[in-house]
């Protein structure tokens, strides 16, 4: 096979807008990391099975050009080196074993990436003999929450026929992100010279609201789990209401937010998953598919709950149909992922285990919610690079539960009749 690199493949508009925050504030911002717990780990069978996954996924041999060319593309390479770093940790206990691998993860995360030279994702891999901690570091440029979920589902396939001396013939080749990169320039319209409604830079006006300041260094989680029966009231809401269970989210997420900055009309930056079905196995290809782009909420105060829920669902709808840009003047975005938290693979044959622990994430944006309404449904509220006051983070967390609690309370024939009163965080009934 030759080593040469296929046809270079320019970026998306995403992941052009990605790059150039990049290159201006630091490869590290847009940085990643998957942390798993691998049992048994045996290294060279894992070593090979992640080759096997490499082979199978062209965005996993990708490499960026943006010096000295006209413009950035990407090329993927027929093979690249898929060698899996380990240490040693003996004679220890479990939780000795943990403290170690978490502390090199951090110094492996802090590593700034080059994407014109290093592999894309890079695997490292701390263990006993018997149980491994494993992180791979990458760049969203690279892969979004649902890729980092195929690539290990493959690889744990993989590593558990391995590991049984049964791995069958190598798997073809997944779906092409070139293929999708392709299918984008033939099928988009050129964009608008200037969008229909001109949209106002909110940039800061969350984090004046809650009293921040910057601090570059600063990273938080927030993590509330959801009430026990709140998910199944969401459900029933949105069903009898006739809008998605995404909708609910987005409007609590944009009661809470305009409670605080005191505007009618909240924006906010919006993540889409554009896996599209005209593009054959897009659903299994490994790559950044996703859009964020901006949302300017309608005006919520004095309408009833019910159609102002529809109204928000019309609006994310022509903001995903037509998301072009990333959101990159508002200070808060929204996630909404129906993947559990944590999640684990479980091999058919051995019984390996590779289970999600964690995934690290320098996003460059303020504040970064990401509603998972999986099983369990929780928040977690991502403060990046400024220092709010004691309790203020907390405190638009609990906001946000207690408005998706308000929104999924009413039955169907009070929530129709519902308003939204004196701004966007008082209920009354009409």
């Amino acid at each position: 096979m030759s080593d040469l690199p296929h046809d270079p493949i320019p970026l998306t508009p995403e992941q052009r807008a990605i790059l150039f925050e990049s290159l201006n504030d630091g490869m590290s911002i847009y940085a990643l990391q998957v942390r798993c717990l691998v049992q048994p780990f045996r290294p060279d069978v894992f070593e090979q099975a992640w080759a096997r996954v490499v082979a199978r996924h062209e965005m996993l041999r990708v490499r960026f050009r943006w010096t000295g060319v006209p413009a950035p593309y990407q090329e993927f390479l027929p093979a690249v080196p898929a060698h899996v770093p380990t240490v040693s940790v003996r004679g220890g206990s479990p939780h000795r074993l943990r403290s170690v691998a978490m502390r090199l993860f951090d110094e492996q995360f802090e590593r700034p990436l080059d994407l014109e030279r290093d592999r894309a994702v890079i695997p490292y891999a701390v263990h006993d003999g018997e149980t491994a901690y494993v992180c791979w570091t990458s760049h969203h440029i690279v892969l979004d929450g649902i890729s980092s979920r195929i690539m290990l589902r493959d690889l744990s396939e993989e590593y558990d026929r391995l590991l049984t001396g049964e791995p069958g013939p190598p798997r073809p080749e997944a779906g092409s992100f070139s293929a999708f990169v392709r299918w984008r320039q033939e099928s988009e319209p050129p964009a608008p010279a200037s969008p229909d409604v001109p949209l106002p830079d909110r940039t800061g006006w969350l984090v004046r609201a809650l009293g921040g300041t910057p601090a570059p260094a600063e990273q938080r989680r927030i993590i509330r789990p959801f009430a026990d029966d709140l998910m199944r009231r969401v459900r029933e809401t949105a069903r009898e209401t006739g809008v998605t269970v995404a909708t609910m989210v987005h409007a609590a997420w944009a009661l809470a937010v305009g409670g605080r900055t005191g505007e009618d009309r909240v924006r906010f930056g919006v993540v889409g998953y554009g896996r599209p079905h005209q593009v054959p196995g897009s659903a299994e290809t490994i790559g950044n598919f996703v859009a964020t782009s901006p949302l300017l909420m309608p005006a919520a105060a004095g309408e009833p709950a019910g159609r102002w829920l529809e109204s928000v669902q019309d609006a994310l709808v022509r903001t995903w149909s037509t998301g072009r840009r990333t959101a990159l003047d508002a200070d808060s975005i929204l996630v909404v992922s129906h993947f559990p938290p944590i999640e684990h693979f479980t091999g058919d044959r051995s019984g390996c285990r590779v289970e999600i622990l964690d995934v690290a994430d320098h996003a460059p944006h303020p504040i970064v919610a990401a509603a998972m309404i999986g099983d369990p449904a929780l928040l977690l509220l991502h403060v990046n690079g400024v220092r709010l006051p004691a309790g203020q983070a907390e405190s638009l967390a609990d906001d946000f539960l207690r408005h998706l609690d308000v929104l999924a309370s009413a039955r169907i024939d009070v929530l129709a009749s519902a308003r939204i009163t004196e701004g966007p965080t008082n209920y009354a009934t009409a």
